[in-house]
This record gives structure tokens, sequence and C-alpha cells, in this order.
């Protein structure tokens, strides 16, 4: 359980601050024309990712819901529907390199849209759908928020804290865009010593099991 705590934790901070900083020096060094660009093949790219998944990451949510009780069944339905995310795949990345390499627009900046084509490839690599299907959706009670709580902090301070929290770290990325060359490693090591002392925060506090 605490394992499983650690990841989720690990997972959301990192989600959180990773595309926070990186966006902001990303953006400084290919400039507003280069981030329109790279903007633009990416939207491009996950048309055709759409149109490989076909709804199954939704159709098979419900799919494994249904059989997720029956090992046997959730194999073979998982099986199935993978292989069928694979196909998919592999065919709206054939008919994407076919357009970007005969079609003419697509010149300009070809290098860009073949890097992007790989994430129209690995479409099928999303495997959220099956997880979400296998589990059995209850309240959430072990969250930092529920944590904050039982220190204490009514939802109105607990709220307050987490957007402090949030703030803190939008005022740092700035900071660290600004000042790259003046604040960069000081203010990396900083975010990095408050991401590690909210870690402990949590994992100190009781989770629901003990409180």
């Amino acid at each position: 359980m605490r394992k499983n705590i650690v990841y989720n934790i690990l997972l959301s901070l990192t989600n959180i601050l990773f595309p926070l900083i990186s966006f902001l020096y990303v953006a400084r060094i290919l400039g507003p024309k280069g981030i329109g660009e790279v903007q633009f093949v990416m939207s491009f790219a996950q048309y055709f990712s759409i149109f490989a998944a076909i709804g199954i990451p939704i159709y098979g949510v419900r799919e494994i819901a249904k059989v997720r009780d029956s090992p046997s069944k959730l194999s073979s339905t998982f099986l199935s529907l993978s292989t069928l995310f694979f196909l998919t795949s592999v065919v709206m990345t054939v008919l994407y390199f076919l357009i970007v390499l005969i079609h003419p627009y697509f010149s300009n900046n070809q290098p860009y849209y073949i890097v992007a084509g790989i994430l129209v490839f690995l479409s099928f690599s999303y495997t959220d759908w099956y997880y979400t299907g296998i589990e059995a959706f209850t309240g959430g009670r072990d969250h930092l928020s529920h944590r904050l709580m039982r220190r204490g902090l009514n939802r109105r301070h607990t709220a307050f804290t987490l957007w402090g929290l949030a703030g803190v770290f939008a005022a740092l990325a700035l900071a660290l865009y600004i000042w790259p060359d003046t604040l960069g490693t000081p203010f990396i090591g900083f975010i990095a010593a408050l991401w590690l002392a909210l870690l402990i925060f949590f994992l100190r506090t009781p989770s629901v099991d003990k409180a």
C-alpha cells in the first residue's frame, strides 16, 4: 500500500513540475516561432493517433470491466483489443508517413514530422484503459488534501495551502525563465529540496488505514 502511494505521489509531482519547468526553458530556446511549429507538428500527429485508437480507450474500459472477474476472458479480451490497436496504429503510421513524405507542404519541417511519426506508431502502447477497466471505483481518501486535513487543516486552509504550493512552484519556474544563468543551479536545487520536503511530509502523515 505504502509503495503504491509513493509511486502515485512521484508520478503526480513529476507530471506537474516537469512540464512547468521544462516548457519555460524550451520556450526560451525555441522562441515563439519554434514553439508554434512544434505544436502544429504534434497536433497533426495526434489526429492520426486518435484515428488509430478508433475508440478503443473508451470501448476497452467497458469490455474489460465486464470480464474483469474472469481471468481467461480478461486475458482474451485484452489480447484482442491490443492486437486491433496495434494493427490500426501500423496502418495510420504508414498513412501518416506517406502524406508527410509525399506532400510538398511538409517538406520544410520534415524532420519534425518524422520524429512525431513515432508517437503515431506508439499509440497502441497506451494501456490505461485496461487498468481503468479492472479498477473498482471508490472515492479516494488518501490524497495530499486528505492528509493535510488529518493534520488539522479545514477544507479552506487545505485549498489555500495547495494553491500556495502551486504558486510557489510557478514563481520558481518563472524566475528560472527570467534569470537562467544567475539562478539556474540554486533554484533547481531549491525546487528539488522543496519537492523532497513535500514527499517526506506526505509519507510521515498517517494514511487512511492508520488514521
